[in-house]
């Protein structure tokens, strides 16, 4: 009962979604974001947003959700999260559009360091969203070639899921592409620069029941 209560208290991200419908159904205020240009402005809810709040920077920062980021102010903006795990020190965090498991899923992985600092802290983020993209404008549905034109990617995993084979494809700049078989992105994993996307203690996306790294 500890772990679930102290799981629930660890909140992650603005929940992904493509549909106007579904964009107009946060309710997180947007943070300015240090290294970009913040532009606010207001859907037709009043709420506040940002031309940020869709930017993936690599490294960094997946909308308004910071890697190494402490969970409390994560929460100060966020809701309960629609299911995860936890264990050890490590918790992941998911959440659905629509509270709908069919829809976008948003994951986040949080660490605390045992025994040095009670935070649990942003380590990495996962979305299946094709409304969240880099600068350059790639993300989820973007081609593995055009990835490839941008950033230097070596496979860091692979795995199945109903009988079909993905890679996920990692950046030392701290970001890495999950590939489906069709060699389009499925999903986009943001982590901290210069460290492997592998490594998790607990299982991070949604579909790597048979998830093993590469030798």
């Amino acid at each position: 009962m500890k772990k679930i209560i102290g799981f629930l208290s660890i909140a992650g991200v603005v929940l992904c979604c493509t549909s106007q419908t579904e964009k107009q159904a946060h309710t997180a205020i947007a943070e300015k974001n240090s290294d970009t240009t913040s532009v606010v402005t207001k859907d037709s809810t009043g709420i506040k947003k940002t031309d940020n709040e869709w930017l993936i920077i690599p490294g960094k920062s997946i909308g308004n959700t910071k890697i190494n980021e402490k969970a409390d102010l994560v929460f100060q903006h966020l809701g309960k999260p629609d299911g995860g795990d936890a264990a050890m020190g490590k918790s992941v965090a998911i959440w659905y559009a629509n509270h709908d498991m069919t829809g976008h899923s948003t994951s986040i992985y949080f660490v605390t360091d045992m025994g040095n600092s009670p935070d649990a802290l942003v380590r990495q983020i996962r979305v299946t969203s094709p409304a969240f993209k880099t600068s350059e404008g790639l993300g989820v549905s973007s081609e593995l070639s055009a990835i490839q034109q941008t950033f230097e990617l070596e496979v860091a995993e692979k795995f199945s899921d109903s009988g079909k084979q993905y890679q996920i494809f990692d950046a030392r700049e701290g970001i890495a592409f999950e590939i489906g078989p069709d060699k389009k992105c499925v999903s986009v994993i943001v982590h901290e620069a210069g460290k492997p996307v592998s490594g998790t203690y607990l299982k991070f996306r949604a579909t790597n029941q048979f998830s093993e790294k590469k030798n």
